[in-house]
């Protein structure tokens, strides 16, 4: 394509300079003209071919080196696993050779050496916590509330805490209430993704700071009649988050009539 418009340029500076033939009297200026005409269109094509060709081969070069860099991460962490898993066999196999107390204290020591080196390499994970709403407006978990009940709806309100001191990234939110109730309005900020529970509702976010919360959330929830308490549960999850089950981060609501 790039070669077509150098041509294509070239041919339409020579149409246009063959109309102007006749009006030019000077022989000597047509020819040089002319010349010119052919000369850039050359330079053109010339410069093009180069310039693709070392685009070209810049191309390879960037490829040969990720390719390289993809090769040399990944023989890393091969080799880091393996190295650990090689190591920790020798300490287990050495420990059934021990005979002596020093030797046993030489063994305990490694293996712990080795544990921390491994705990090294592994990259912190934040930590997420579900929590009610505190009367005080302290950041600790609440997981067991007294709350009234008004034509058989709650208004809960609750949060999720960081307890780390990683800064959890991209994650989500999801709400649950027990499958005998109902959301008696739609929660804000929340959303019912398509294939959900039609008891869960989400909330995505894109970075909750170490040791801070979000601010308080608020759901209506209707419940039967006849129900004395209920759950709720918020379970958090994130591109860098530690993964809890939905137990962990359950909570307790009194129903108070």
């Amino acid at each position: 394509m790039n070669y077509l418009l150098s041509v294509l340029t070239t041919v339409l500076a020579l149409v246009q300079f063959l109309k102007d033939w006749k009006s030019e009297k000077k022989s000597w200026l047509k020819l040089v003209s002319f010349g010119l005409i052919v000369l850039i269109g050359i330079g053109g094509i010339f410069n093009t071919y180069f310039t693709d060709l070392n685009n070209a081969k810049q191309r390879r070069e960037d490829q040969q080196q990720i390719a390289e860099l993809t090769g040399v991460q990944e023989a890393n962490k091969r080799q880091s696993a393996e190295f650990f898993g090689i190591m920790l066999q020798k300490v287990s196999d050495l420990e059934t050779q021990i005979k002596t107390e020093e030797l046993q204290k030489t063994a305990d020591q490694l293996r712990a050496e080795l544990k921390a080196t491994q705990k090294a390499m592994t990259p912190p994970k934040a930590k997420l916590r579900f929590t009610f709403e505190q009367p005080d407006g302290r950041s600790r978990i609440l997981k067991r509330v007294t709350l009234p009940v008004k034509n058989d709806v709650v208004h809960v309100k609750f949060s999720v805490i960081n307890e780390s001191d990683v800064a959890a990234l991209d994650g989500e939110l999801t709400l649950r209430i027990p499958k005998a109730c109902e959301f008696a309005i739609e929660p804000p900020n929340f959303n019912k993704l398509d294939g959900a529970l039609a008891t869960d509702r989400s909330f995505s976010f894109r970075r909750l700071l170490p040791r801070m919360q979000f601010e308080s959330f608020g759901v209506d929830i209707k419940v039967p009649q006849r129900a004395e308490s209920i759950s709720v549960a918020v379970r958090s999850s994130c591109v860098n988050c530690v993964i809890d089950s939905w137990k962990v981060n359950e909570g307790i609501i009194i129903l108070s009539r």
